[in-house]
Order: structure tokens, then sequence, then C-alpha cells
């Protein structure tokens, strides 16, 4: 088996499941275990990444309304790699390689095109069920089970000892503008025993 990861959490996965050394290429972004980070990046940014944060904002959403897209993906590159499963997401087209350029860079396949997978979490127990879908995509379903296990575990062991005063948390993905964060974030901070604070802001 021979995996392409376009995402950091996909990385993340994949390695916690037992199959690092079945990875071959990554994202421009994974860097998690750090030792992937001797392997091919295939995918890039076709923006300047340094400038404040309503510049960087301001590149992105000109990008995200272009045919180009935010991202580039190295078709080639992963091409002569010969993966057999690629992993992927589904949820934000920028904040990761789409699944539209995936399917577009498939499409023209030669043969053997790679199986894929996308990953499209909105909250915690979804999180969950991407990690088991992840698993059964690569025959490691015991793998999978057992690291959801684990995680639960950890959790229910946080929540227990997060007690007393719960601090109110402004949670944040961007600054300017601001952009509150959402999806499993205030989940995970409930958990610890915070309390987020209700997004007012746009």
């Amino acid at each position: 088996m021979r995996i392409v990861s376009l995402l950091p959490g996909a990385t993340e996965i994949v390695c916690a499941l037992g199959l690092r050394e079945s990875l071959v290429a990554r994202s421009h972004e994974c860097d998690f275990p750090t030792d992937v980070a001797v392997l091919p990046a295939v995918t890039r940014p076709r923006l300047e990444v340094d400038g404040s944060s309503r510049q960087i904002h301001d590149r992105v959403t000109a990008l995200s309304r272009s045919a180009d897209g935010v991202y580039a993906l190295d078709v080639e590159s992963i091409r002569a790699l010969s993966p057999t499963h690629l992993v992927t997401q589904a949820q934000c087209d920028v904040c990761a390689v789409g699944m539209a350029d995936v399917e577009r860079a498939i499409a023209g396949w030669p043969t053997d095109a790679p199986a894929v997978a996308a990953l499209h979490p909105t909250d915690l127990p979804a999180v969950f069920e991407d990690i088991r879908r992840t698993g059964a995509f690569l025959g490691a379903v015991p793998a999978a089970s057992g690291l959801i296990d684990r995680m639960t575990a950890r959790l229910g062991a946080l929540e227990r000892t997060a007690a007393g005063t719960r601090p109110r948390a402004a949670l944040l993905e961007w600054t300017d503008p601001l952009m509150g964060a959402g999806n499993w974030i205030p989940e995970l901070v409930r958990i610890a025993g915070g309390e987020p604070v209700p997004q007012v802001f746009r």
C-alpha cells in the first residue's frame, strides 16, 4: 500500500493507525509526526503567505474566487509515486486542496488511479467517524477502533478532572477579520473545563 495524504489531520490519522511506512507523500502543511518532513510535499499555496492577517485574508479571498483556487496540486509528482490510496478532505477549499481538484487530477489519470477517501468532520463524533472510515479504507479497522477507544478514554479522564470554575474562552481562527472557531473546537474547550464565549461578531 502506498498512501498520499493531502491534509495534516489525515497524515496524523494514518500514522496513528500504524501506517507511517506506507506514506509516500504529504501536503506542504503536514508536519506531525515530525519525521513526515522527509516525505515529498505534493501541494503548495498559490499565494504569498507572509503579511498581515488582513493581507493574507484578501489574497485568499481573491484566489478562492478564481478558477485556479488557493492551492496547487503536483499531479505529475503524485503519479510518479504510484500511490494506491489518497486521503484528502471535502470540507473547506480555503483550508487545504479541495475535493474538486483531486477529482480533476484523478479523472486525467492514465491507468491505476488511486482509491480516494475524503475527510469531512463537523463535530467531535464526526472526527471519530472519519477515523473509523479511514481505518476501513486502509484496511486497518482494529487499529482504528483501538485509536478511538484510547482517544475517548483520554477525553473522558480530562472531563472528569476539569472541575471548578469554568473560564470563558474566546475561540478565534483568524484575527482580521475576526473569525470564530467552530466545528469540534468548542466541544474540546468544554471537555477541558472552559466555556466558549458565544460568537457575536461576523
